[in-house]
């Protein structure tokens, strides 16, 4: 669906104290802090509440609306309270909504207006002040064709061929473009995805989920659907306080901390992870995942120097098998659900449900490599576990076998040659760990060739059958047409009988 973005910047930062001051002046006065949250968070449409986060010496603020509610003149309202408050600063707001091609900048120095344009598809609503250096150097050129603007930008990777937009098409990545003015990055650029900002959220909807879980009368939908799901700190650790023992007395170590439950055994980790969405102060949204680990990014690290693979992704140490994979059905998946007729007790019991029918049975049946070895398919997995439990002998043909499975993919999906030639590296680093002669791009060429010439021996194959069943239909359906004379009652053949 693209971006859905409002932003106002504000430079030079704004200290705590200025902060909570704009939030009142604002409007948002029984606003209160709920937790450090993620900019792609506050970047969507799902957003609730007033973002506030800090980048490379600027303040930004994100809510609904930010940039287009009440928009008079030039300014919006948000725009006219921070011009006023903060004279001396540079503020840019800006608008970037995708999914209707509209967009919006409007660049503020000391409390006046220099540059504001905005627009949706066709129109050009408003283009007031001079073009900014860095909207100039956005584009190479503006031309005029039958009464339509167009912005012309250099193609990706090439320097001679040129791209050609509308205003409502670059204006967007322009907006997000000027926001360097204020931090140095552009909008999507890394340095802003990764910040941190404050959460700010109406201190009566948290009042009101407390009140719920304390009310004799159960859960109400009373709430903003942000707060649905989300319970009191203090019922959760209640939960996790009750369900601790039954997960203690398997040999699991309880960090509390991090909600977290852990086992070491058979070379591998037994985890199962408590830990939280959406943890504010007051609230949180309940979460249970359990897995097994392995040391494999630890032992790829010591024989190859890094813990990233050829195809840049950093190597986990998840295991990659499920439930599934031993027959076991995962049905109280729903144990922390929070149902209208929520009972604290009635949920501890279903979390023990969940760990004595699904999670303690998947932990028992993983009693070490061996099992995990068994259960994998030719991979560069299965390889890699048996280098790690000993197995060097059996390494040479799973790879041989591996490669060739891995061309008859190739294959059938089309992989584009850096794929192909990052999965053949791949192959080849673990090859040379047991020093053979093996040459994997080799075997994967030959097994390319005889694999297309099977499947092309194979589509004439089926294409004969085709035809020769698609003839015998036809001429059957013929000779019942023929066959058949019309107008007398079956069978036909006894047509004399009446």
């Amino acid at each position: 669906m693209g971006f859905s973005s409002e932003a106002i910047f504000i430079k030079p930062a704004l200290t705590d104290e200025q902060e909570q001051q704009l939030l009142k002046s604002l409007g948002f006065k029984n606003y209160v802090y709920n937790k450090e949250s993620s900019f792609d968070e506050a970047d969507t449409r799902t957003r609730y509440g007033v973002y506030i986060g800090k980048v490379n010496g600027a303040t930004y603020l994100i809510y609904e609306g930010i940039y287009s509610l009440k928009r008079e003149g030039h300014f919006s309202e948000a725009e006219r309270v921070i011009a006023d408050k903060f004279q001396w600063h540079e503020v840019l707001s800006i608008m970037n909504y995708e999914v209707s091609n509209s967009y919006g900048y409007h660049y503020i120095r000391n409390a006046q207006s220099i540059r504001l344009k905005e627009g949706y598809s066709p129109d050009v609503v408003s283009d007031f002040g001079q073009e900014l250096p860095i909207e100039k150097d956005y584009y190479v050129k503006r031309e005029f064709e039958d009464g339509e603007e167009y912005f012309f930008t250099k193609a990706y990777g090439d320097t001679e061929v040129l791209d050609r937009w509308t205003h409502d098409q670059i204006g967007g990545s322009i907006a997000f473009d000027l926001v360097k003015m204020m931090t140095g990055a552009s909008y999507s650029q890394d340095e802003i995805f990764y910040s941190k900002p404050k959460q700010f959220v109406p201190k009566d909807q948290i009042d009101q989920v407390l009140e719920n879980f304390s009310s004799p009368d159960g859960i109400k939908h009373n709430v903003d659907i942000a707060f649905r799901g989300l319970m009191p700190l203090e019922i959760y650790d209640s939960i996790l306080d009750k369900v601790a023992p039954t997960i203690t007395e398997k040999g699991f170590t309880y960090d509390k901390g991090k909600y977290l439950f852990y086992k070491e055994a058979n070379g591998l980790k037994y985890v199962i992870d408590f830990k939280p969405f959406d943890k504010g102060v007051y609230l949180l949204r309940p979460y249970l995942k359990f897995s097994i680990e392995a040391p494999r990014p630890e032992w790829y690290k010591k024989n190859f120097g890094t813990d990233v693979n050829r195809f840049g992704n950093k190597m986990t140490s998840n295991i990659n098998l499920s439930c599934a994979d031993f027959g076991i059905k995962d049905k109280h998946n729903q144990a922390l659900k929070i149902d209208n007729d929520f009972d604290l007790d009635k949920t501890v019991a279903k979390v023990k449900l969940r760990l004595k029918e699904t999670i303690f049975p998947y932990f028992d049946k993983v009693t070490g490599y061996d099992v995990i070895i068994e259960k994998n398919k030719e991979s560069l997995s299965k390889i890699d576990f048996l280098f790690m439990s000993g197995k060097i002998d059996e390494i040479e043909s799973l790879i041989e076998k591996s490669v060739m499975s891995f061309a008859h993919v190739a294959v059938d999906y089309k992989w584009n040659e850096v794929r192909i030639n990052n999965t053949i590296a791949e192959f080849q680093d673990r090859a040379n760990l047991i020093t053979t002669e093996l040459n994997i791009k080799e075997i994967f060429n030959t097994e390319v060739l005889e694999y297309k010439v099977d499947c092309k021996s194979k589509n004439k194959r089926e294409k004969e059958v085709s035809t020769k069943n698609g003839f015998a239909k036809s001429l059957q359906k013929r000779i019942l047409v023929y066959a058949e004379p019309q107008g007398f009652s079956k069978p036909w053949w006894k047509f004399w009988q009446k």
